[in-house]
């Protein structure tokens, strides 16, 4: 478990300090520079990128994970490797193609209710081919076990041009036209570095020859890119419907609820680009024993994680959208509380999303996205015209709660696993208790203090709880060293604290 709470710390850290400047950017900075509906356009362009993004990688980028292991080291392993590179290229180019000849009925189809939109399908096209690239390479040094320069690159570095940009619109040096432009800009140089990173880890040994089961390549991609779409589609059709019924101010206001959301999903995000390709290894090996032990102590530690992550937002949710300089945001606070559900639920079942991608069943996946994608846009359809963006929040909540139970069944079904554990039972208590005190208990003071001081209890309180009551070993012993570095660097009564709190610690370990 060293490896996987090292890289995985790390990887939390770069995904936190993305969606710190990326809170920012989204609260503050689009809020203040761009209009409702110039930013309901730029999550638009954003979110049909990132759902073409998996069809034009062929799903290479899991493919990679999967297989790569499989092939022995040597020319087998090159062959395979340069057919991985490859193959998205010929999907992009096929995809390009279609999208030239039904360019107008594209247009026709995206435009109905917001005709700007239909201007920038040539763009749509070409950053989901600049993302899906950076996919590829990203999933190359994943296979070696190094993430966090990706995971840099994928979180933090996007969104720190974005700032930039930002405020050079605020400042007049460019327009809005010219900010779309360069924000392509950014994730083409994005992709760029990711290659030259990816290089620099492990050169890639390119031999043109195709690799033996290579059939087996090309339809485990043609699942993926219909799995790999019902991820994305489960993550931005909502999104990308409501162009169809509500104007773009509207996407803008379930954008930023959406986002702050999906700060809950942050530690399953930073665990599962480490885990994944570990679980392939384990169940390439047949290793059974070690992947029941590896799949409960991720669980319980991202639930854990996630559980605080969820109290946090919830629990300051009206406190967040006073600090947000538009109060039209403030209309979102609804969806923000139905996302966030669905966001703690995906901390449960994430390793089982690396279970089911990476073992021999894999295909049920398909089945059951595509299922559920038709009955989200059902849902989307009937719910958005009653209730806007409610209405795409509440199809959302239906679709991935069927989505995780179904995971959950078919993974324990196939492979005796399951997230529910008596230490997942006790966080969820705790959770709830501290959910029901604090929605009854007046905070007096203003936004930023209130979010201050009823943060600092709530961590507080989760960490003392989980020490006390061992709701994660591993979170028990970061803990640890952390107050254990502390101490060395402190002195006097703080010094006394510390020991005495390592102390009680270990005792309670041991008990």
């Amino acid at each position: 478990m060293g490896i996987v709470l090292r890289q995985s710390m790390k990887n939390m850290f770069v995904t936190y300090l993305g969606f710190i400047i990326g809170a920012v950017n989204v609260l503050f900075l689009f809020t203040s520079f761009l209009s409702d509906k110039q930013y309901g356009l730029v999550s638009y362009v954003l979110s049909v990128s990132t759902i073409l993004t998996p069809i034009l990688t062929f799903g290479v980028h899991t493919t990679f994970i999967k297989y790569y292991w499989s092939y022995s080291i040597g020319k087998e392993q090159n062959k395979f490797v340069t057919f991985m590179l490859i193959l998205p290229l010929f999907m992009i180019l096929i995809a390009g193609l279609i999208t030239l000849l039904l360019y107008q009925h594209i247009y026709e189809f995206i435009s109905k209710k917001n005709e700007i939109v239909g201007y920038y399908i040539w763009t749509i096209f070409g950053l989901s081919a600049i993302m899906a690239y950076f996919e590829v390479f990203y999933a190359w040094v994943r296979v070696q076990f190094k993430t966090v320069e990706g995971n840099f690159l994928k979180e933090v570095f996007p969104r720190v041009f974005t700032t930039l940009l930002l405020v050079l619109v605020h400042i007049n040096w460019i327009n809005f036209e010219q900010f779309i432009q360069a924000l392509c800009g950014v994730y083409l140089l994005r992709t760029l570095l990711m290659i030259l990173i990816s290089f620099q880890i492990k050169k890639p040994t390119i031999l043109l020859k195709i690799p033996t089961n290579y059939q087996s390549l090309i339809w485990y991609g043609l699942f993926l890119i219909l799995a790999g779409s019902v991820a994305t589609f489960f993550i931005d059709i909502d999104k990308f419907m409501l162009n169809q019924y509500l104007p773009l101010s509207q996407i803008a206001i379930y954008t930023v609820a959406v986002f702050i959301a999906t700060v809950i999903s942050v530690p399953n995000r930073a665990v599962y680009q480490l885990v994944s390709p570990m679980i392939a290894q384990l169940l390439n090996q047949n290793k059974n024993q070690e992947l029941r032990l590896f799949y409960k102590k991720t669980t319980d530690n991202v639930y854990f994680v996630g559980s605080i992550i969820f109290l946090l937002i919830v629990l300051n949710a009206q406190d967040i959208y006073t600090l947000i300089p538009s109060t039209n945001y403030a209309q979102g606070i609804e969806v923000l509380w139905l996302i966030s559900v669905v966001k703690l639920l995906d901390t449960l079942t994430g390793t089982s999303n690396a279970v089911l991608l990476n073992a021999s069943y894999y295909r049920i996946v398909l089945y059951l996205g595509i299922a559920l994608v038709a009955l989200m846009i059902i849902f989307n359809i009937i719910f958005i015209p009653k209730w806007g963006i409610v209405g795409a929040a509440i199809a959302t909540f239906i679709a991935f709660l069927l989505y995780n139970l179904l995971k959950i069944y078919f993974v324990y079904r196939n492979n005796q696993l399951q997230p529910f554990s008596y230490e997942v039972g006790k966080i969820t208590l705790f959770l709830l208790l501290l959910l029901g005190i604090f929605s009854v208990i007046p905070m007096p003071f203003s936004s930023v203090y209130n979010l201050i001081f009823r943060s600092s209890i709530i961590v507080l309180l989760s960490v003392v709880c989980g020490i006390y009551f061992h709701f994660s070993a591993e979170i028990i012993s970061t803990t640890l060293s952390i107050l254990i570095f502390l101490y060395r660097k402190s002195n006097g009564f703080l010094k006394n604290i510390l020991y005495w709190c390592i102390n009680r610690i270990k005792r309670l370990q041991v008990e």
